[in-house]
């Protein structure tokens, strides 16, 4: 899932980091059946490409509030700044799907009766 600001980026999908590579550690505990909500953050792998000879990509783990459920898609606005990534700001829009979720923050939802 390509995006286009100053850096060239994109969402790794849990499947890609199971794979290994040049990621950075990370030991997320994401549950089988992700039942995400409007108000919860997900924690999605961003990596953006860069200029460097040996073709080194950059990723950090980054937050994203989700706004918006679709059938199999998620929306949501980035949370916290990113250091490697230029021009990806908080409040971004991004769009992704379970299987780039890392990690679940769940916020607190109150029923009313």
């Amino acid at each position: 899932m390509a995006h286009e600001t100053k850096d060239e980026w994109w969402i790794i999908t849990m499947n890609e980091r199971a794979g290994s590579g040049p990621f950075p550690p990370h030991s997320p505990v994401v549950p089988t059946a992700i039942d995400l909500r409007v108000g919860d953050n997900a924690e999605l792998l961003f990596c953006r490409k860069t200029n460097r000879p040996d073709d080194e990509t950059r990723a950090e783990y980054l937050w994203v509030e989700i706004t918006d459920i679709g059938d199999t898609t998620y929306v949501g606005l980035l949370d916290n700044q990113p250091h490697y990534i230029r021009g990806l700001q908080p409040g971004t829009p991004i769009h992704f799907t379970a299987d780039h979720v890392a990690g679940v923050l769940v916020r607190r939802h109150t029923e009313k009766p």
